[in-house]
């Protein structure tokens, strides 16, 4: 649920996904609706881009396929944010969605000063730094449009 006067409402797929190993069969493409409904409140969605430089599957390694679909598959525009010098050429992305470059911070030193450890399929921040500064893109993204009202 939104809560009237929100700013920033972050919403995620669940962990562990379920597939059948087609393009649109994974439990991960309710992304899209997220998007869709974000927008339809009057909110301005920002997509995380699943981005791994160490994962093993080639299929996950820079943009995942399963960000690709869900924003293929949203009806609605999001802002999609990338860290600077390293948009993507994912046409699903560049098509439909607002592609913004922004400045990301040290996330692992972030994570480090607020003593959180936090990883991904297994991954630290050490293991897989493209995951983080990808997500991080989206958290400075929404703080600006938070910052800016809009």
């Amino acid at each position: 649920a939104v809560a009237e006067g929100s700013q920033v409402v972050v919403v995620a797929a669940g962990p562990g996904g379920v597939g059948t190993r087609t393009r649109l069969g994974f439990s991960g493409l309710e992304v899209a609706s997220m998007v869709d409904a974000a927008a339809l409140l009057g909110g301005r969605p920002v997509v995380a881009v699943r981005y791994s430089g160490a994962d093993a599957r080639a299929r996950h390694r820079g943009v995942s396929d399963h960000t690709a679909a869900s924003l293929w598959a949203a009806a609605r525009r999001a802002t999609v944010a990338v860290p600077r010098g390293e948009a993507p050429t994912v046409q699903p992305i560049a098509a439909h969605h607002a592609l913004v470059e922004v400045d990301v911070p040290d996330v692992a030193a972030l994570l480090a000063e607020h003593d959180l450890e936090v990883d991904t399929m297994g991954r630290s921040p050490a293991d897989d730094p493209d995951f983080f500064r990808w997500a991080g893109a989206a958290g400075v993204a929404a703080a600006q449009l938070a910052g800016s009202g809009g």
